[in-house]
């Protein structure tokens, strides 16, 4: 009987061993199919959807980027945009997941709505560029590092990963594109992306260092002033979703006593640091969408809002621009009104930002 029983283990050992050697030889033809179909027909100037298992999601589900092959020589980064996720209201709004169905819905609702991506030369300044569409799906304003994100009243484990999903997209983009090099890479955010535009410039820039950047923030400015940018939401951004402050930062800030909070020394950073790129914030001047965010820092980040008022959030922004105005590559446009995110149309009506967002 103690033969069988070692028999039976032995065999039950044998058929786990193949079973486990199987599933890793499927998983290995599975991405190389999936990663040499996605080479060969990246030059078919389409709009593809790349799924990757390193991009992770808030939920902690598999994401993956969008990208397209234009003929011309520069690269459109683009940003999305989709809130912020600290507390039990404003997670609700932040999307927590990005999969393929997503991606033909966002194809459908924005990519065919055309704007920044379409290819008429009369319509989009960037017609005929490469883009990469990271979207978002973490957060964490495509910033946070950490995978082990808990907010108060939280329980459940909320992936803030956004940077690393950046750096994963772009290795496997530059890999795709036969590392080819841009002229000019444009660095687009949206609301979110706008600060994530800001925050992961310099990583960004890092991986195409020959190119001229141009980096455009639409409606997602972080302001300055320590009455509209809290305490509670400088905290979101170091202690929950671990953003990474570059290594030489003190190196290209001249007064490090000048900031309550580093992040906010990203502007100088930047402006000192890549004196020949642009930098272009557009806002109007009574966002309702950025009131709104800014407004949960007034109740210390807990979950209900408080709505900065209009005449405060417009000094606020002003005071932005005002600060700016000492760097020779900041530009800040100030719209009228209250809305939140610009068309292309309305953006190049701005003839200054239609006369940087052109030229070489």
């Amino acid at each position: 009987m103690p033969d069988r029983n070692k028999l039976k283990i032995w065999k039950a050992s044998k058929l786990i061993i193949v079973a486990v050697i199987i599933v890793l030889v499927s998983t290995i033809i599975i991405e190389w199919k999936d990663y040499s179909s996605q080479s060969t027909n990246y030059r078919l100037n389409k709009w593809m959807w790349v799924p990757t298992k390193n991009y992770i999601c808030r939920d902690g589900s598999t994401s993956g980027f969008i990208t397209k092959n234009g003929t011309g020589n520069s690269l459109v980064i683009f940003l999305s945009p989709g809130g912020s996720c600290f507390n039990s209201v404003t997670c609700i709004a932040s999307k927590n997941k990005f999969n393929v169905k997503s991606y033909n819905k966002f194809k459908k609702a924005i990519i065919e709505k055309k704007d920044i991506f379409s290819d008429s030369p009369q319509d989009n300044p960037f017609y005929d560029a490469d883009f990469l569409i990271l979207p978002y799906c973490t957060g964490d304003l495509h910033s946070g590092t950490n995978s082990w994100g808990r907010f108060k009243n939280q329980l459940k484990r909320q992936q803030f990963v956004g940077r690393n999903n950046i750096e994963c997209s772009i290795n496997i983009f530059k890999k795709m594109n036969g590392l080819k090099k841009y002229d000019k890479v444009i660095l687009w955010g949206e609301s979110a992306g706008g600060f994530g535009s800001l925050i992961n410039f310099d990583y960004i820039a890092s991986q195409f260092p020959d190119s001229k950047f141009t980096m455009f923030i639409n409606s997602g400015p972080m302001l300055l002033g320590n009455n509209i940018y809290t305490n509670c939401m400088r905290r979101c951004l170091i202690n929950l979703y671990k953003i990474k402050i570059p290594d030489d930062y003190h190196k290209y800030i001249n007064d490090i006593n000048k900031y309550a909070f580093k992040e906010q020394g990203f502007y100088e950073y930047v402006a000192n640091k890549y004196p020949e790129n642009k930098f272009i914030i557009l806002s109007s001047e009574y966002d309702w969408v950025m009131r709104n965010f800014y407004g949960f820092g007034q109740s210390n980040c807990n979950p209900w809002v408080t709505t900065i008022d209009s005449m405060n959030y417009n000094a606020a922004l002003r005071n932005l621009k005002h600060n700016l105005n000492d760097y020779h590559n900041w530009h800040v446009e100030i719209g009228n009104g209250s809305n939140h995110i610009y068309k292309m149309d309305e953006i190049m009506s701005f003839d200054s930002l239609a006369m940087l967002l052109t030229e070489p």
